[in-house]
């Protein structure tokens, strides 16, 4: 069973740590956001982590929330007719042992949607490829069925934007092997 500890944000998988998606991606992740000021990334953060608490809301007990984006999740739901099958599940891969927390994976016209839900101003379409690509692999590992991944970002004036993403898992390996090879001081 994984383990995730909050505070470090750090999954284990018994007495094993376990790097996760977001540390594995730092290299084509950290310049796009290292000169936005660090008051500025924790807004960000627990912005989204609202969201998606409600998101979950949403999806488990219909509850209702005037923010705006949660009022774009409502219509997106409604247009797409999604039907939830799992929300922000945590997890890892069983062979390349990384760990990570997709956020939703729903079924959508037949077919199982691994979706990352973003709250960013500016959505970088390409490295959130990369990320859910990496979460499909790690569900995939375990015997999830997942068939398409997208992202869905859920803008502040209740607007949002979903999209089906091409698959990037190889660009994710190459930075699991980078960040292998720093792990063993390989500088």
């Amino acid at each position: 069973m994984i383990k995730f500890n909050e505070e470090e944000h750090s999954y284990r998988l018994g007495k094993v740590r376990l790097p996760s998606v977001t540390q594995i991606m730092k290299p084509i992740t950290q310049p796009m956001y290292e000169n936005i000021s660090p008051y500025i990334m924790k807004k960000a953060a627990d912005r989204g982590t609202e969201i998606h608490r409600w998101v979950e809301l949403y999806d488990t007990e219909k509850q209702e929330s005037f923010n705006p984006r949660v009022q774009a999740y409502k219509r997106w739901c409604e247009d797409t007719q999604q039907n939830p099958i799992e929300n922000e599940y945590r997890s890892y891969h069983k062979t390349l042992l990384y760990a990570g927390t997709f956020d939703k994976l729903c079924e959508i016209n037949g077919e199982n949607v691994l979706i990352d839900v973003k709250t960013t101003a500016m959505l970088h379409e390409n490295v959130v490829a990369v990320q859910c690509s990496a979460y499909r692999e790690m569900a995939r590992s375990h015997g999830l069925k997942v068939d398409k991944i997208a992202v869905l970002q859920l803008n502040s004036d209740g607007t949002y934007v979903y999209k089906e993403l091409k698959d990037n898992f190889d660009l994710f390996i190459a930075l699991y092997k980078i960040y292998a090879f720093n792990q063993k001081g390989g500088h």
